[in-house]
């Protein structure tokens, strides 16, 4: 099963696509929040191969603001990472995917790629499909699940 991963779209429906397109031989999508509602804008078959959680821009009440997934005998935590200051460093990310017993914890929030392991956990940031913060062009994911340290950044022109 391949996974794409991407997120901090901000309302960029054009570089979502692009991202989606380029994701488009993935069984599953996560998108790690800001935008939530952008997903509503993509066709009916696409929206339901992803799953998306808020993030701190995503101001509307009731949105899941992480998740739990079970796919092919790994636990994946899903969430935008802000409610966990990733920004700074990693630790609170770390522990609460210890608590929740994940493999990997995919996140967002700082709109730069990582991959980093940490005592047998993954932490994984696509990067943001939008608004890179750092020089180059704006990213997604191909996550390995077997392998994540084979996950392969993506570049999306803009």
């Amino acid at each position: 099963m391949k996974i794409g991963v991407l997120g901090d779209t901000h309302g960029n429906i054009q570089q979502l696509n692009k991202a989606i397109n380029m994701l488009e031989d993935c069984d599953k999508i996560l998108h790690t929040g800001d935008f939530f509602h952008d997903i509503e804008k993509l066709e009916k078959h696409l929206q339901e191969k992803i799953t998306a959680v808020a993030g701190n821009c995503d101001r509307q009440p009731g949105l899941p603001a992480e998740k739990i997934l079970e796919i092919h005998n790994q636990k994946v935590f899903l969430c935008h990472g802000h409610q966990y200051g990733v920004k700074y460093d990693f630790n609170r990310l770390y522990y609460r995917a210890l608590e929740v017993k994940a493999d990997i914890a995919v996140f967002g929030h700082t709109h730069i790629p990582a991959l980093v392991e940490e005592k047998g956990i993954y932490l994984i940031n696509p990067g943001s499909a939008s608004e890179p913060r750092i020089s180059g062009d704006p990213t997604c994911l191909r996550l390995n699940l077997q392998k994540p340290s084979d996950s392969e950044f993506i570049s999306i022109s803009s």
